[in-house]
């Protein structure tokens, strides 16, 4: 299991937070204050991205949201309804709202970044505008949108990552965003990657001023460095999904100053087998191992801190669409026979300081060893890890997924579909048939009963198994007030302050 090194890692804690410290201009706090957060992952996510920069720094925004129920609401867009039986939907922009450069946001702005997001695969890899025929502005404020069938979730689809509206004239011809120039109430001041994000309050939002003048989102790849540099001083946030990990709540809710919080995150962890070669091509050997893996209770004693037993094959946050009925016939599995090569179990070098899935993974390679079956784990940087699982060189691998949308059909789209960008090699008719009725059906009591038959096909077929929706736990210092992440893992900047007095 991980032991934390703690004297060394308080040493590296110094070097990053010497190599990354004040920007220039900034004399610290009491003139112009600043919120220091950390997170375990890069915030610039680049050019070729569809946003450039996360959607937790609160740089740009969407035309919708989707809240607490996974339910889509307005952002951008104040209003919206559906005309031609969901062929079309008519987006009412909100009014008065500026870019970052002072000139004003409007339905041509927003059909511009749709059809950008909609003409590459890059920016579409799920194909959640696959329908999406025209998207043309009528006046300043009314988006419409056509498309060729009847798409009941188009409002998720455009909530969020789906539509992050960004100055044209920022995005070159091949689709590369040279400059953010977005309308959040923060705007860029400066990146270095793989290192820090820093943004400046922009005084021209439309919303309600934030009460931090800077913050400064930095990358600490080190779970306990984290810890560390919160509980240092250093930072005043250690916030994102994975951003503390189970074993360090202890430790947090004994620090001086620092007050830990937890949210149910619309994340669920899955461990997903390879169904292209044996042993887990057959159903039973999948069911076997889902078996061994509860037996074990391997989740509730490695990530109980976190985890939320799955009962649906994505978040139970999505109020409509969860049934919590997802139960796979464990019973039914038969061991794997003994023999031949080690089984891979293929972990994202990103994902081990985040989640203890090098601890899960761990323990069960030792349960597979007590029944005569020899595993290896192979932690892999992202372009590897990607590479394998592309080539089908792996035969487990543990990987979280968002239901950014708050829609069953992010998830089966994206994993279960026979096409599907990350179906594991398993091919069913009926689901393919399901996913494609659901996909246009208006009906919402029609799609329920949809989704309910895939997700019985999921838990009968199990080609992947959920393990856990998580419980994001995050922390901050007594000096700040009022900072709460939502079931995005998005930081409210709007309303986290300094606390008065500190």
């Amino acid at each position: 299991m991980r032991r934390l090194l703690l004297p060394t890692l308080a040493v590296l804690v110094g070097l990053l937070l010497t190599a990354c410290g004040p920007a220039d201009g900034d004399s610290g706090r009491s003139a112009f204050p600043r919120l220091a957060i950390g997170v375990g992952r890069d915030f610039y996510d680049g050019p070729d991205s569809r946003s450039y920069l996360h959607g937790s720094t609160n740089a740009w925004e969407a035309l919708a949201y989707v809240d607490e129920n996974l339910r889509p609401r307005p952002w951008l867009a104040q209003a919206w309804r559906a005309e031609d039986g969901g062929r079309t939907w008519v987006f009412q922009l909100r009014a008065g709202v500026r870019f970052h450069d002072g000139s004003p946001f409007t339905a041509n702005d927003a059909a511009f970044c749709l059809r950008r997001i909609a003409a590459s695969p890059k920016y579409d890899p799920s194909g959640s505008f696959r329908h999406l025929r025209a998207v043309e502005a009528s006046g300043d404020l009314d988006l419409i949108c056509r498309l060729d069938r009847p798409t009941p979730d188009f409002p998720a689809l455009v909530a969020y990552y789906g539509s992050p509206m960004l100055k044209p004239e920022t995005v070159d011809a091949s689709g590369r965003i040279t400059r953010l120039v977005a309308t959040g109430p923060y705007r860029l001041e400066g990146v270095v990657p793989g290192h820090e994000v820093r943004l400046r309050a922009w005084e021209g939002y439309w919303g309600q001023p934030p009460a931090y003048a800077r913050v400064v989102f930095r990358m600490l790849a080190d779970a306990q460095t984290r810890v560390l540099a919160l509980m240092a001083g250093d930072l005043d946030v250690v916030a994102d999904v994975g951003a503390i990990l189970p074993e360090q709540e202890p430790e947090l809710r004994a620090a001086a100053g620092v007050k830990l919080m937890r949210q149910e995150v619309a994340t669920t962890h899955y461990l997903v087998f390879n169904c292209r070669r044996p042993p887990f091509d057959q159903r039973t050997a999948r069911l076997w191992l889902a078996g061994l893996i509860q037996e074990q209770g391997l989740v509730a004693s490695l990530a109980g801190g976190i985890a939320v037993a799955a009962r649906d094959p994505y978040s139970r946050l999505a109020r409509d669409w969860a049934s919590g009925l997802f139960r796979p016939p464990l019973a039914e599995g038969r061991v794997i026979a003994p023999g031949g090569e080690p089984l891979v179990i293929l972990l994202h070098a990103g994902t081990v300081q985040r989640w203890p899935y090098l601890d899960l993974a761990q323990a069960l390679q030792h349960g597979l060893r007590r029944r005569g079956l020899s595993a290896r784990i192979v932690v892999s940087e992202a372009g590897a890890y990607q590479q394998a699982l592309k080539q089908g060189d792996y035969d487990l691998s543990m990987q979280p997924n968002t239901l950014m949308t708050g829609d069953p059909d992010f998830f089966y789209s994206y994993y279960l579909a026979g096409e599907a960008p990350a179906n594991p090699g398993w091919r069913d008719p009926e689901t393919d048939r399901l996913i494609a009725a659901a996909r246009t059906e208006m009906d919402p009591e029609q799609r329920r009963q949809a989704y309910a038959s895939l997700a019985g096909i999921a838990a009968r077929d199990l080609p992947l198994l959920p393990l856990f929706h998580e419980t994001a736990l995050y922390a901050h210092r007594q000096t700040v007030a009022d900072f709460h992440i939502d079931h995005f893992f998005r930081p409210d900047l709007l309303r986290v302050r300094p606390r008065t007095g500190s």
